[in-house]
């Protein structure tokens, strides 16, 4: 019994160890540009203003941060599964980042308790947005690019 517990213990560790890999390989994409700027000039996100306040030594206010985290986050993930007008599925690294920003999320208040490097896990939450927010901005700049060429011929 203890040795099937040690090896689901593990499994589980590689397994997690595995998913944050894959999704810290898709954060370092490169974009060609900031699309995220045009995403926040169309709709209002906070985790700018996060991103700020992580940087500076102001304790964090952790209910605003949370919900402020959780309504950014499903406002791009509703714009990125809709946005589409193929209505394509959304492709497996995006899926992951998606799940792994959930997953972040729900130890966000154990990392709150004690005290564990908080201002860290809002910045890395912070930065999955801005790299949805690009991935979402650079599908709509290339659907946009699509329809005017189509519409041009």
């Amino acid at each position: 019994m203890t040795v099937s517990l040690a090896v689901f213990a593990v499994s589980a560790a590689l397994f997690f160890f595995y998913v944050q890999t894959v999704c810290q390989k898709a954060l370092r994409r490169e974009f060609s540009r900031p699309y995220f700027r045009d995403v926040l000039d169309a709709v209002r996100l906070e985790f700018p203003r996060l991103c700020e306040d992580t940087a500076s030594n102001r304790p964090l206010r952790f209910k605003e941060i949370r919900l402020a985290l959780r309504c950014d986050f499903v406002m791009l993930e509703y714009l990125l599964k809709h946005a589409d007008p193929a209505r394509r599925p959304l492709p497996g690294q995006e899926r992951m980042l998606l799940l792994y920003f959930r997953w972040l999320l729900f130890f966000l208040p154990v990392r709150h308790v004690f005290r564990a490097r908080e201002k860290e896990a809002v910045a890395k939450l912070a930065g999955i947005l801005q790299h949805l927010a690009n991935i979402l901005g650079e599908r709509l700049s290339v659907s946009e690019l699509q329809n005017n060429s189509s519409s041009a011929w």
